[in-house]
């Protein structure tokens, strides 16, 4: 259930240009939007047919917004006046021909940069503080500053070359396929969803393949393992317009990331290779030495920010699970960064076929919304 959190933080600026918040709810344009795409790149862009994105009603931006911030009155009627225009600024932009591919991106950072700081100036200091957390910010975490559009970005950080062999496995992966159903909750904002895993051996790897059904379209996340390993090799997401593709090769990823025809390249240092980090990473967990006490850890990539980081893994007891595929008497597995950040993941591996079937996470990249997900065949 990776995939899902990872197309998430890919999609999350042309998810929030589109006026819609990658659950499917409508909520701020742009106030999402990843600062990831900072980067520079040349050329023009051909903006998207006529009718794409679909923006968000603003009447529903701003209900969702106050009853989340607890808005007087005279605040949601200035909020509704903001979002009005940011909607059609953003319009602007994604249609105007004459725009290079760097000035679009320019434009959206300013924005999207505009509209966090006038909705925030709205706000008394308790409803800022829920806003911030909401855009999953850290109070009085550091930052940097765009050097061209003075905007915060994340804090660039080198790669961890902390030692950090990968895990020796139990078995290998084997081909399977498997049906989740998936719940969201971002602050009240409830979503369902079906999600489907299957891995095969393809050209002497294993493939994994994630596809999450939403009201916007798939939602796809790739991965290529190498056999006897399961180190990740290549990775592929991709909804709608937005694409990223990336290959990994000893401590170094190079990629790209495609938005609405816009290119930007993602390079980064690792500092060693990467495990249990993308499509079908349940599946690879399941094949470890799985035992009540046992512990591990490896390197994971934290693609908003483009740096690895250091992922701890312990068996914490054996629990009975039921679900809507039945009940397992299965491991406990919690994940968590090293680093402390708010991301954390619960597996439930069943014991006798060591099938993954139940997932619960905290979404750092959505500000602590939580995903829950059952295995159902």
């Amino acid at each position: 259930m990776k995939a899902i959190e990872a197309i998430i933080c890919s999609c999350a600026l042309s998810l929030a240009l589109a006026g819609q918040s990658p659950s499917g709810k409508t909520t701020a344009p742009a106030v999402q939007a990843d600062q990831q795409s900072s980067g520079s790149a040349t050329g023009n862009v051909m903006p998207p047919s006529a009718g794409q994105p679909p923006m968000a009603n603003v009447d529903d931006q701003a209900k969702s917004l106050a009853k989340n911030l607890n808005l007087t009155e005279d605040q949601q009627s200035k909020l509704k006046t903001i979002l009005q225009l940011q909607q059609q600024q953003v319009q602007a932009v994604i249609y105007d021909r004459s725009l290079s591919q760097e000035q679009r991106m320019d434009q959206f950072r300013s924005l999207n940069e505009a509209l966090i700081s006038k909705i925030r100036g709205l706000l008394n200091e308790d409803q800022r503080q829920k806003f911030d957390r909401n855009m999953g910010k850290q109070t009085g975490a550091p930052e940097t500053k765009d050097s061209k559009n003075n905007l915060p970005s994340p804090v660039s950080e080198k790669a961890d070359t902390t030692a950090v062999p990968v895990p020796k496995l139990a078995v290998d992966l084997r081909a399977a396929s498997y049906k989740f159903h998936v719940k969201f909750d971002n602050g009240g904002q409830e979503q369902s969803l079906n999600l489907s895993t299957t891995i095969r051996e393809e050209n002497g790897n294993w493939t994994a393949l994630d596809v999450v059904d939403t009201p916007n379209g798939p939602m796809t996340d790739m991965a290529t393992l190498e056999k006897g390993s399961l180190i990740l090799k290549k990775r592929s997401v991709k909804q709608g317009s937005v694409s990223i593709t990336l290959n990994f090769s000893g401590d170094k990823v190079e990629g790209n990331l495609s938005m609405y025809g816009a290119q930007q390249p993602i390079v980064a240092d690792l500092g060693g290779p990467l495990f249990a980090d993308s499509a079908g990473w349940e599946e690879v967990v399941a094949c470890l030495p799985l035992a009540v006490g046992y512990s591990t850890s490896f390197r994971n990539f934290d693609l908003q920010n483009r740096r690895s980081k250091l992922m701890q893994l312990k068996v914490t007891g054996m629990e009975s699970v039921t679900v809507p595929a039945g009940t397992f008497e299965s491991f406990k597995v919690e994940l968590a960064p090293t680093d402390g950040g708010p991301e954390k993941s619960t597996v439930w591996i069943a014991r006798a076929s060591r099938v993954p079937v139940k997932v619960f996470a905290v979404l750092g990249s959505m500000g602590r919304a939580t995903m829950n997900a059952e295995l159902v065949q």
